[in-house]
């Protein structure tokens, strides 16, 4: 099942390139070859999986003071995006149902801000970042290819995975 979300940036979006040498001290990520800004697929899976932590729980898990390590994925975030690094158990070791896709923008502008002295009350150094502006326009891809069997093995029905992928997706784009 192929998925795909197209989105307006609201606000300015920042990232970090990790060229070593550039004009400006803040470029944003861009493509070696055609210089084109993008956010990258494991970004993404990422940012998705926190989204889906976030609806399971994670943030009462977090308020109610215990420490994150403490947290176990639900059998759904695990079809879906598989085990975190590190994982040393054998038998619950899977990859995830999901492939991700890198996000490229049609745009790329400028950001300016410029600390103030609290003495003078007045900026003496602008900081230029380069950033994909608002209005840029952007598509978040996605892949939903489980191994056959895998809802099965894994305990989830396929079909409540991607309800609760499209729920998270929803609260990721538009919070």
């Amino acid at each position: 099942l192929a998925l795909e979300v197209c989105f307006t940036l609201a606000t300015p979006w920042y990232s970090k390139d990790d060229r070593v040498f550039h004009v400006l001290d803040n470029p944003v990520r861009k493509d070696r070859v055609f210089g084109v800004p993008f956010m990258a697929a494991a970004s993404w899976k990422g940012m998705l999986r926190w989204a889906c932590r976030m609806q399971a729980g994670l943030r009462e898990h977090l308020r109610s003071v215990k420490p994150f390590e403490e947290w176990n994925d639900p059998p759904w975030i695990l079809h879906l995006f598989g085990n975190e690094k590190g994982e040393t158990e054998h038998e619950r070791l899977h990859g995830g149902a999901l492939v991700f896709y890198p996000t490229w923008f049609d745009r790329i502008g400028f950001e300016v801000i410029n600390p103030h002295s609290r003495v003078r009350r007045a900026g003496t150094q602008p900081i230029y970042y380069e950033v994909v502006p608002p209005g840029a326009k952007g598509t978040l891809r996605l892949l939903y290819a489980p191994l056959p069997g895998a809802g099965q093995r894994d305990g989830v029905s396929p079909s409540e995975a991607i309800e609760k992928l499209l729920e998270a997706i929803e609260q990721l784009l538009t919070a």
